[in-house]
């Protein structure tokens, strides 16, 4: 009895976090939503996280050239 009650209070669960995930799903809580991670997540820092992670597939000797090179040719204020 205690299992079934739990199945339907869990099933009831996702199917309202479902419903009302689905209604907040607008262009304006994307946008909201998008603000909210950069400010916790700046886009320089994943920027030079990506650089870093590449450029361990490079020879030690190129990996400076190479974050340089991303520097330069990615424009962040884009």
């Amino acid at each position: 009895m205690k299992s079934a009650l739990s199945c339907i209070v869990l099933t009831f669960s996702l199917f309202t976090a479902s419903a009302i995930a689905q209604t907040q799903d607008t262009t304006s809580a994307r946008e909201a939503a998008m603000e909210r991670y950069l400010r916790a997540v700046p886009m320089e820092k994943m920027m030079e996280d990506s650089y870093s992670e590449m450029a361990k597939q490079l020879p030690a000797e190129k990996r400076a050239a190479f974050a340089a090179d991303m520097r330069r040719v990615v424009k962040m204020d884009a």
